[in-house]
């Protein structure tokens, strides 16, 4: 993400939206197939940021040196049917680097956090930590009932479930058997433990059942607070994005790993981490730990994705954690709600 003010993908469809109705006068939606184009801006304004205009969003998706944006095309491609495992693995497609971001102190907090879900509700460790309802947080356990649209009822019969889990059980085994990024972060988080065949299996299927239950559940999210901004809707949508494309963005950020992380630096200083499956933006001040390191946050909270979307649409007070955390963002409903809602 290199810094740049992540959004979700309602705000980054949004921006298409409006492409669309400037130029054609009406909105079709999404019964067919978006345009490559289209996809490219979308991805590029989930990557660069709400603070781009259109025209700046055309004008770093079709430069030649930016990549984001054929990275998510092609795994759109992958996901809708349109080429293969095989044909996607000859594409030149960007690497995503492990090291660079990666710092010890963090992975070290994120396993401490993750460690509290191990319920054996799977009989993976990896898949057990991380498929907890949200807030996780132990106060809001109580009143959890309040916030089921948070947390809809899992769908696992649908068209598309037996092509979409093939999908993405072979582009994780690929991964996995070919020691590639998700399997470097497994290594990492659960050293000497293996991700059986089985594993990859009931792991695709959770990812696609989420993701297809978060875009196919009909959920609305009211804005909470007014605001003079046209970049916050009265109301949110969440069926607005295709289930293809909100995968495509979570194998490209974190190739299905939902603990990857990657620290933004500048001037020596970790300001913020892109955290979960999907990566959204979180100032590196709300990890509890920061305030015990010089190079980690300035003890001000910034309004990133996280504080964004929390305030506006779920409920959080501004700059706070009251509802819900940074952890919620690890878990596979969390990133899948946040990454739909920006």
């Amino acid at each position: 993400m290199n810094g740049y003010k992540k959004i979700v993908l309602f705000f980054s469809v949004q921006i298409l939206l409006l492409l669309l109705l400037s130029s054609c006068g009406k909105i079709r939606g999404f019964e067919s197939r978006l345009s490559d184009d289209s996809i490219r801006y979308i991805a590029t304004a989930y990557n660069r940021g709400i603070e781009n205009s259109f025209s700046d969003i055309k004008e770093i998706a079709d430069s030649v040196s930016y990549h984001y944006d054929d990275n998510v095309l092609e795994y759109f491609k992958y996901f809708n049917g349109e080429i293969s495992l095989e044909t996607l693995n000859t594409k030149r497609l960007l690497i995503i680097k492990a090291t660079e971001p990666y710092d010890p102190r963090i992975k070290n907090y994120i396993i401490s956090a993750i460690q509290e879900f191990t319920n054996h509700s799977a009989s993976n460790t990896m898949i057990d930590q991380y498929d907890e309802d949200i807030p996780t947080d132990p106060k809001q356990v109580s009143s959890k009932s309040e916030y089921s649209k948070f947390n809809p009822t899992i769908i696992t019969s649908y068209e598309k479930r037996e092509f979409l889990v093939d999908r993405v059980y072979k582009l994780i085994k690929n991964d996995y058997d070919s020691f590639g990024l998700f399997r470097s972060w497994y290594n990492e988080f659960y050293p000497g433990e293996s991700f059986s065949d089985n594993d990859v299996r009931c792991f695709a299927k959770l990812l696609v059942d989420v993701a297809y239950t978060y875009v196919h559940s009909g959920i609305s999210l009211p804005r909470l607070h007014s605001t003079s901004s046209d970049s916050y809707p009265e109301i949110i949508e969440l069926s607005q994005i295709p289930v293809e494309l909100l995968l495509a963005i979570a194998y490209q950020e974190s190739r299905f790993f939902p603990g990857s992380y990657r620290a933004e630096i500048e001037n020596e200083n970790i300001y913020a981490l892109s955290l979960g499956l999907t990566h959204i933006l979180i100032d590196s001040d709300y990890l509890n730990f920061a305030s015990e390191n010089k190079d980690i946050g300035d003890n001000i909270k910034s309004n990133y994705t996280f504080g964004q979307i929390s305030y506006y649409y779920l409920g959080n007070s501004l700059n706070s954690e009251e509802l819900l955390s940074d952890v919620d963002l690890l878990m596979i409903r969390g990133a899948f709600l946040y990454s739909s809602t920006s």
